[in-house]
């Protein structure tokens, strides 16, 4: 993705990656948690979420278009560092 003077374009392929650290265990009976987010407004945003089942899901939003992808692990031990790309 990159910059279009006031949002991300999907034009391009790209690589989001971040580091976090839990500072509890995470599993699949977890409350959903916001790890980070670029919130425009409704229609225009992108965000990393720790969810209740345990996934990190990413999800991209430009106008009508969306985009959401999930990884297969599921479980975040409290205090170690994990890289997602």
């Amino acid at each position: 993705a990159k910059a279009d003077g006031y949002f991300l374009s999907s034009t391009t392929s790209a690589t989001i990656e971040f580091w976090f650290k839990p500072t509890i265990n995470h599993t699949n009976e977890s409350s959903k948690e916001y790890l980070w987010q670029y919130y425009k407004d409704n229609q225009n945003y992108i965000r990393a979420i720790l969810e209740g089942d345990g996934t990190v899901s990413y999800r991209l939003q430009k106008q009508q278009q969306k985009w959401n992808i999930k990884t297969t692990q599921n479980v975040w031990s409290a205090n170690q560092w994990y890289h997602i790309a």
